[in-house]
């Protein structure tokens, strides 16, 4: 059994007892909803919509004559006290109600009767004043018709409720009555209406219900104000949100100082009605603009001629606005409306389920690319320059997008680019293929994108204009002569054009003849289409020769420069011969040798010349020639041999010998020799064997190096020593500056020990005795690398480290040192640095003399390099240091 009882405390009534709250969406079939509640109803049923949309003819069933002929069976079957209020306007979809005797009733006729009903609640059972029904409201956004709208309904089981939305039924009724009151003073719409609400907030179950009737409680100002107290969520779906109602624009201000004061703690999206987003009165464009996350819906595509049409707003998940009011004057200040708003803890059910329509519509509508910008080209630009198309675009959609973007300047250019995977709420900066074969013109740029899935494509597209124009000058004639004799005056000159389309000036004409002419003038005011005759600095032709010459316009911006420059030639007639330069003899030569003079010749000019050239050595030789050649050819002449017998420095001279040579500076050339006596130099570059330690009885062909540092091939004698014991001479010949391996008779390597070899050349003559001979050692003995001889001789009275022998040394050396006693040994090599390069021994060695050999090489078996070092003996009772010199 429910229990219905009321507590009112202040204005505020609260039901206790079962209730039930239902949330219906275009995809439950909201009409299917609509016919149960009215199949449901017992007792009364008060109807208000805007429209209920019957068909014509009846045989044709759409969800708005199932709800009329639902309640035609409540009127008929049932006998369900039912009254109609519908906008005037749709009284001729109603007949099929009269027709049972169901009164219907609306403002026609009425003072304001322009203005809309546009209320959309139902009152089900609440005229029998029994407990032993339920009492319903249903309210919302939608109208009994095709069910093809984003639209929603909200059920709610409350006696108290249904009496506020009685009371509203009542006032437009004219009284609470189940006839048409005939006494029209009695009915109030519009502004007709007064507040008639005992109270206005009702508690159902957890949730707190407050209601707002239009226009007479003016239900912006309070949805304004809970907009403004929301903390961190507004998500709104609109059919219309108008920004020139300052009461609409101040909410939009609001949700946007919300969304940029607090970035990462409010969440301000909406979803607009597409038909009604880009009217001049809606808030949609200023709201996207500002860069908020707000879309025009794409409900006609999920449901083909559909249109979204919900009014609600859900606040931080807890709190949900809705009704049959858009956002606008009208429907704040003059139509019939109701507003209903529904608070309830964080995440209740009715706030999760409007919450879920938002996020079906945004997710739905979230897909809008658009152009941000065109960067080029743009503004005007020169005929022929190369420029690449580019734009910028913004994804101002909730999802990575791919789409197709399309550039196009006039009729000539169009191009596309596909856009892969561009990121939500970011810009894309996006080139197209370079182009520069613009049309002369002023020609249409634009570029726009492709997405079928867009919402809004009031930005798809940007346009810009591109003015090209053409910036040509360029020369038509170069005035000057082909051939001019030598020392002759001319006046450059050339006649210069504007080909282009705009006045040029300042810029430059240059006029160039060789390397050595180069003047310039200045044009200052130039028109299009026009030519300009141009003089410029004499030229005096002094110079020799046919010379490459240029008349060219230099304008920076020119974008054609085929026509930019003129060329020609102009020879210069002259008389030239001359030497170029004295080949031979020259630099130094040999006492004795025989040298044939030779010069090289050419014709400077540009006429075919004959003359004679000389060659001269003062006092000692003369000869000439007689030569013929035509322009610009050279030769080379050899005159009579010379004997150079006297060493010493000779000065030489050549000149040529042509009448009318207009050219002296070139007809002579000068050069010296030196006859110098040849120089003898042989000598020994190193020993190659024996070196190092090898083994007694080993047998051994000793080698060296020898070289003829001089400059004749020499004969003479290698001689090849070790020791005292082995002597060997050979003879060779050597050309100069050749290197050769020489190799005397083989030697048995004996007596042991350490053994001085040398190898020497002799040469009568030889100016160079330092490099005559080279020593080295060798050591004869049974073990190689680090060697050791105890000499079996009576024991030493006292420590000592002799000198290493050999010192300098190249490949090894011993060392000698005595102990008296036993005793602890360590025998070091350090370089210059102090840093240990060789440890020799290191350990307790007997009373004794000791021989120990060091190879020359460090710890790692790496041979030292050149320089000194210092062996060191270290005992506990005696230290002593040696210097050694490593040679190569």
């Amino acid at each position: 059994m429910n229990m219905k009882i009321f507590f009112f405390i202040w204005g505020f009534i609260e039901a206790q007892g079962n209730y039930q709250i239902n949330c219906y969406f275009v995809q439950d079939s909201i009409h299917q909803k609509l016919i149960a509640r009215i199949d449901s109803a017992r007792y009364s049923i008060d109807f208000c919509f805007y429209y209920i949309h019957d068909t014509f003819p009846e045989t044709l069933s759409t969800p708005g004559s199932q709800v009329i002929t639902a309640l035609r069976k409540a009127k008929v079957l049932r006998n369900v006290k039912i009254r109609v209020i519908v906008d005037d306007e749709y009284l001729r979809y109603v007949r099929r109600l009269r027709e049972v005797g169901i009164p219907v009733f609306s403002d026609s006729g009425l003072v304001g009767f322009s203005y809309p009903m546009h209320n959309k609640f139902a009152i089900f059972d609440y005229r029998d004043h029994s407990p032993k029904t339920s009492d319903w409201v249903w309210t919302g956004s939608y109208n009994p018709g095709k069910d093809v709208h984003a639209e929603n309904a909200i059920v709610i089981q409350s006696e108290s409720l249904a009496r506020l939305y009685t009371l509203e039924f009542n006032q437009m009724w004219g009284g609470d009555v189940d006839t048409i009151i005939l006494d029209t003073s009695l009915t109030r719409f519009h502004r007709r209406k007064s507040n008639v609400l005992p109270y206005r907030k009702v508690s159902v179950g957890e949730y707190e219900l407050s209601v707002y009737f239009s226009p007479q409680d003016s239900a912006l100002d309070t949805i304004a104000k809970e907009i403004a107290e929301a903390d961190s969520q507004i998500n709104f779906c609109i059919f219309a949100f108008s920004i020139t109602y300052p009461k609409g624009k101040a909410i939009a201000d609001t949700m946007i100082r919300k969304w940029f004061s607090r970035p990462d703690s409010v969440f301000v999206g909406g979803v607009f009605c597409a038909s009604e987003a880009n009217q001049v009165w809606s808030a949609y464009p200023y709201l996207r603009d500002s860069g908020l996350l707000v879309y025009r819906d794409r409900v006609p595509i999920a449901y083909p001629g559909g249109k979204l049409h919900h009014k609600f707003v859900v606040l931080d998940n807890k709190k949900v606005i809705t009704g049959s009011m858009n956002w606008s004057a009208a429907g704040n200040q003059t139509n019939d409306e109701n507003t209903l708003i529904i608070s309830g803890p964080p995440g209740n059910p009715v706030a999760l389920a409007y919450s879920s329509e938002f996020i079906r519509r945004f997710n739905e509508a979230g897909y809008d690319v658009g152009v941000h910008s065109i960067l080029a080209p743009k503004g005007e630009i020169d005929s022929g320059i190369a420029i690449t198309p580019a734009c910028s675009v913004y994804n101002r959609g909730i999802k990575d997008t791919s789409y197709w973007l399309q550039m196009k300047v006039g009729e000539f250019y169009n191009c596309s680019l596909y856009i892969d995977n561009h990121p939500a709420r970011t810009y894309r900066y996006c080139q197209f293929p370079p182009y520069s074969l613009w049309k002369r013109g002023t020609h249409l740029v634009s570029c726009s994108t492709r997405l079928s899935i867009d919402t809004d494509r009031s930005n798809d597209k940007k346009t810009d204009s591109v003015l090209v124009q053409v910036r040509d000058v360029g020369v038509a004639v170069l005035l000057l002569p082909s051939e001019i004799d030598s020392g002759t005056s001319v006046v450059p000159a050339c006649t210069v054009q504007n080909f282009g389309t705009t006045n040029e000036g300042p810029y430059t004409v240059r006029m160039k003849i060789g390397d050595f002419y180069n003047e310039s003038q200045e044009i200052t005011n130039h028109p299009p289409g026009t030519k300009i005759y141009v003089n410029f600095p004499i030229w005096n032709a002094g110079q020799r020769g046919t010379w490459a010459a240029s008349c060219s316009t230099e304008l920076t911006t020119d974008r054609n420069q085929t026509n930019d420059k003129q060329t020609c030639s102009v020879k210069v007639r002259v008389k030239d011969v001359g030497v170029v330069s004295i080949l031979a003899p020259s630099g130094i030569i040999d006492s004795g040798t025989t040298v044939r003079p030779r010069v090289k010749v050419k014709n400077f000019g540009n006429e075919r010349a004959s003359f004679s050239v000389w060659f001269r050595i003062p006092q000692i030789y003369e000869d000439s020639l007689f030569l013929t050649l035509s322009p610009g050819d050279s030769i080379v002449s050899d005159f009579r041999p010379w004997i150079a017998t006297i060493p010493d420095t000779y000065h030489l001279a050549s000149f040529t010998l042509l009448a009318d040579d207009m050219n002296r500076q070139n007809d002579s050339a000068y050069g010296s020799v030196i006859v110098r006596r040849p120089i003898h130099d042989v000598g020994v570059i190193r020993i190659l064997a024996p070196t190092d330690t090898i083994d007694s009885g080993e047998v051994v062909i000793p080698k060296a190096i020898v070289q003829n540092f001089g400059e004749v091939e020499e004969n003479f004698s290698v001689s090849f020593q070790i020791g005292t014991f082995y002597t060997d001479d050979t003879v060779i010949i050597l050309s100069a500056g050749r290197i050769d391996t020489v190799r005397f008779a083989s030697w048995i390597a004996s007596p042991i020990g350490m053994h001085t070899t040398k190898c020497t050349t002799l040469l009568a003559g030889d100016i160079n005795p330092i490099n005559d001979f080279v020593l080295d050692s060798v050591y004869v003995a049974g073990m190689s690398g680090i060697k050791e001889l105890s000499l079996f001789q009576p024991l030493p009275k006292a420590y000592s480290l002799e000198n290493c022998v050999p010192n300098p040394f190249i490949s090894q050396t011993v060392i000698r040192y005595s102990l008296p006693k036993e005793s602890e040994v360590n025998l070091s090599i350090y370089n210059s640095f102090g840093n240990l390069v060789r440890l020799l021994k290191n350990g307790v060695e007997k009373p004794g003399v000791y021989k120990v050999i060091w190879d020359g090489k460090d710890n790692q078996g790496n041979k030292v390099s050149s320089g000194i070092y210092f062996c060191r003996l270290s005992t506990n009772k005696f230290t002593a240091t040696k210097k050694v010199v490593k040679t190569e």
